[in-house]
């Protein structure tokens, strides 16, 4: 394309740089759901998405102005798949407000996938974001634990466990939250400080996880303390695989299953509250797990009602907090079966709004996703991308785990850590050669 003289172009290390500043910005904002909250109430939770839409809009014009279309690779076709999909669901139902909050849930978080695609990101530098944030997080939750203040005026919930004054949620506003971000980051710590020469790294992987336990602990969350245990005793047996001594890897995998026991009887005061905290996961009668399973009866009901929603579900924006804060009724106060926002599984919402046919498009997406980020860390000669690579394919492994008990995925941290994680990938396939056979050969798109 030629430009008219008195017109001058970026160039593309300014462009780089404010991409990556849009970046940062959103992520700022989105950890700082709680205090936000006093100015902006519920919706602050979604503010961060403004930044990465300002991201993006440069993103494309970037594109435009340079006509530097991208090859695509493999997992940029999954995308594409999922993303057309979903435009077609939403073009083929009747109610245009619901598929339009629909398609912004499942879709908002997409713009931060072609922009980590696109970046050149230094990889001391995201370790370092990384290590912020987990600083941060832990900061700030220590501090709601030791004086028992709230950070925001989102809603809070009483805590199952004495120790702690409410249900924990730092920053992010909502337990829930916490207790899938604050893992993540210390999986992506962890992977980090597993791949480094030191051997005391090993020693500060294992300080961070007990204060990351402790915490995610306080959240109550039971879901959240399974999901974590099980990434991290995965992560650290499967570590071995990566790293050249693996009597030390083996050692410290059965030690860490020991500390999360000994952990979490040391922090609960009663023996009697230990026991009824546990045993409450697999208790029906409970309460948050009776009204689990009123809302997944109804949802397998009303898909397999009939073949057409089976496969193509009812429709985006039934279920979620974006469609309860754009006023819309949701699935479940329509039957009449109670004001509930949410399926508690991410994995029967994609089945219940997209039908057998989104759900197969997303998982495959992902599933590709961890396949390649187990091939990147065995073939990366760097240790800091090698822990890179790690971390986001046991934080994938983490996210995957838990979207089976919460609506992972409508939460715009962890929308942003793995739609980035998987540009991030797809970047890295653009680049690499697999098995000594060029998968793709792409230019950046800036």
């Amino acid at each position: 394309m030629n430009t008219p003289p008195h017109i001058k172009i970026p160039n593309i290390s300014s462009i780089n740089n404010v991409l990556i500043v849009s970046l940062l910005v959103s992520f700022f904002v989105i950890l700082n759901r709680s205090p936000l909250s006093f100015v902006f109430g519920e919706h602050s939770v979604y503010m961060g998405y403004f930044f990465i839409c300002i991201g993006f809009y440069i993103l494309i014009t970037a594109i435009l102005v340079r006509s530097n279309i991208p090859k695509f690779n493999r997992i940029d076709r999954a995308v594409l798949c999922y993303l057309l999909f979903l435009s077609l669901r939403a073009l083929c139902m009747p109610d245009i407000r619901r598929s339009i909050v629909g398609l912004a849930l499942y879709t908002g978080a997409v713009p931060v996938y072609c922009i980590v695609r696109a970046v050149r990101i230094k990889s001391g530098s995201l370790i370092s974001v990384v290590f912020f944030a987990f600083i941060y997080l832990v900061s700030s939750t220590l501090i709601e634990t030791a004086f028992g203040i709230q950070l925001g005026t989102t809603r809070v919930h009483v805590s199952r466990l004495s120790f702690f004054p409410h249900r924990l949620a730092s920053t992010l506003g909502s337990s829930n939250h916490l207790s899938i971000f604050l893992p993540a980051l210390c999986i992506l710590l962890t992977a980090h400080l597993l791949n480094q020469k030191n051997r005391r790294s090993r020693a500060y992987a294992l300080g961070v996880n007990f204060v990351s336990l402790f915490l995610v602990i306080g959240t109550s969350s039971r879901g959240g303390i399974i999901a974590y245990v099980v990434s991290l005793t995965l992560l650290w047996f499967f570590q071995k695989v990566y790293v050249e001594n693996k009597r030390v890897s083996n050692i410290i995998a059965v030690s860490i299953c020991i500390f999360v026991l000994l952990l979490l009887w040391f922090f609960c005061p009663q023996k009697s509250q230990l026991y009824s905290f546990l045993s409450s996961i697999f208790d029906p009668n409970e309460v948050g797990n009776s009204i689990r399973l009123i809302k997944y009866r109804a949802i397998i009901n009303s898909v397999l009602s009939d073949l057409q929603t089976l496969l193509f579900g009812v429709g985006l924006g039934y279920m979620g907090n974006v469609v309860h804060l754009a006023g819309l009724p949701t699935y479940f106060e329509l039957k009449g079966i109670g004001e509930y926002y949410g399926s508690e599984s991410w994995l029967l919402k994609m089945l219940f709004e997209t039908g057998l046919c989104g759900f197969v498009l997303f998982y495959r997406l992902l599933l590709r996703s961890v396949y390649y980020s187990h091939v990147f860390t065995l073939r990366s000669a760097d240790r800091v991308e090698r822990g890179i690579y790690l971390g986001i394919l046991f934080c994938l492994i983490l996210f995957l785990l838990r979207s089976f008990i919460l609506q992972v995925f409508d939460i715009p941290i962890v929308l942003l850590f793995t739609w980035g994680g998987m540009g991030y990938l797809s970047r890295a396939l653009s680049r690499e050669h697999l098995g000594g056979k060029t998968l793709v050969r792409s230019s950046s798109y800036v």
